[in-house]
């Protein structure tokens, strides 16, 4: 039970958990430390940090381990990693080599409430697997939120986590997995989100809509700023109030595309894809994403709101799938008519001129800037952009025709699979997702925490 009181500038004083409150235990520029089996509850502010004092000079912290503890009742976010980025950080001074791994972290920004459940401010080669993080009012996992753009933000991986019931209709702008690790100069290698159970994930558009620049942002998987060359495999990813996977912008041109491979995308109500600033650099880069492999699984359509795909549509005057690059994708309307829907897809009408294809994204009324057309023409067909037909070749072995057969009692063994229902996809990699990912030594467990806000949920998806 700390004795932290809020400053004079009262509440809103974390960046987004990254480094301004303190925490209750506060470990900088440790070398082969580990926490095993601590308690840290009852905080106003946030919970454990590993740090190193100087990003840029001195010992750098190192090799340290997190594991098998419990964080609850926390007051802005259970575990910190970091301090917050700056442009002369060096990687060899950084937080690093650390592993956080088989713990819980519940009830958490119980008085920040943009607080996260894990928060890396900066630091390299960190390993997040087998955490369960659950009722907080922000988002589960957030790297780099003040942006890591390559001395920073290397090798970041999050695996195995379950993560739900977050945001919970209090904050927007986040998700279950946030990172932000990619700039127009730089960009972290080697991060990786890997087998992870995301779910109910509620934005507070349920309670602000219509309030302009409130009520958005609740996704699964949330890649911003222009985080390039990441893979995001095997994750299981359901009842998302926006996106279950949106990147904000394109990588920098140069940069690698992110790639989307072998992951089930099940219940947004926004759209299951989708890239909002293409081409932020203007035209010119190379491919922005791929998209192999995964199953997206949906109830809603163009009348709710919802698209399949979202964002801007631009091409840049290439084929479509030179600019994203789907194939052997799995898309399944739950009332069996996605495949006639003369909606299902579509490319910006009219591009915007030379050197402003930065200005894309995603368009206020879809209906007097896209060409809308079915699943065929999605394959191989040449809708008329700038009044010439414009080749899409996307998802040459995708469907639209194939029922996965996900069950619905909204629970995640809902999305187990006894065999492919379309080429290439690892069914068994998704089931060990399902039956694997959080914990895998619950010795610990805390009582429910008491809300502190009043919390609101879609009961509809």
């Amino acid at each position: 039970m700390d004795n932290f009181i809020p400053p004079p500038s009262g509440f809103n004083n974390d960046t987004n958990g990254e480094n301004t409150l303190p925490a209750a235990v506060d470990c900088e520029s440790c070398q082969y430390v580990t926490f095993d089996s601590i308690v840290v509850r009852h905080t106003s502010a946030s919970g454990l940090q590993l740090a190193t004092l100087n990003g840029h000079f001195g010992p750098p912290g190192n090799n340290d381990v997190i594991q098998n503890s419990a964080f609850y009742d926390i007051g802005s976010s259970g575990i910190h990693i970091g301090h917050l980025p700056l442009g002369n950080d060096v990687a060899a001074n950084v937080i690093q080599s650390v592993i956080v791994q088989n713990n819980i972290v519940q009830g958490y920004s119980r008085v920040f409430a943009d607080g996260e459940g894990i928060a890396q401010g900066n630091g390299d080669q960190i390993t997040y697997q087998h955490n369960d993080i659950d009722d907080g009012y922000h988002s589960g996992i957030s790297v780099c939120e003040m942006g890591c753009f390559g001395a920073n933000g290397n090798n970041i991986i999050s695996q195995y986590n379950h993560i739900w019931n977050v945001m919970q209709g209090i904050t927007s702008d986040g998700g279950a997995i946030y990172y932000q690790t990619g700039g127009a100069q730089k960009n972290g290698t080697g991060n990786q989100i890997l087998n992870n159970l995301l779910h109910d994930v509620n934005d507070s558009s349920i309670i602000e809509n219509g309030v302009l620049g409130t009520g958005y942002g609740g996704h699964g998987i949330y890649l911003d700023g222009q985080s390039a060359g990441m893979s995001v495999e095997n994750n299981v990813v359901y009842r998302i109030s926006q996106d279950s996977v949106f990147m904000t912008e394109g990588p920098a041109n140069g940069q690698p595309p992110n790639t989307f491979q072998n992951n089930i995308f099940a219940y947004a109500r926004r759209a299951m894809f989708r890239e909002n600033t293409a081409w932020p650099q203007n035209c010119g880069g190379s491919t922005r994403a791929n998209l192999i492999s995964n199953i997206m699984y949906f109830d809603q359509n163009d009348h709710t709101g919802f698209y399949a795909i979202e964002g801007c549509a631009d091409s840049c005057g290439t084929a479509f799938n030179q600019f994203q690059n789907f194939q052997r994708n799995l898309y399944w309307r739950t009332d069996g008519q996605f495949a006639n829907y003369d909606r299902a897809f579509h490319v910006l009408t009219t591009t915007p001129p030379p050197d402003h294809a930065s200005s894309c994204s995603q368009p206020p009324d879809p209906n007097a800037h896209w060409t809308f057309f079915t699943f065929p023409t999605w394959q191989n067909g040449h809708p008329r952009v700038d009044g010439r037909g414009l080749p899409m070749n996307e998802d040459a072995e995708g469907t639209v025709t194939v029922d996965p057969g996900f069950g619905n009692t909204g629970q995640a063994t809902d999305f187990l699979l006894s065999k492919s229902p379309v080429s290439g996809f690892d069914f068994m990699q998704t089931n060990s997702t399902i039956k694997t990912a959080g914990r895998t030594n619950s010795l610990i467990k805390p009582p429910q925490v008491l809300p502190t806000f009043p919390t609101y949920y879609f009961t509809t998806f």
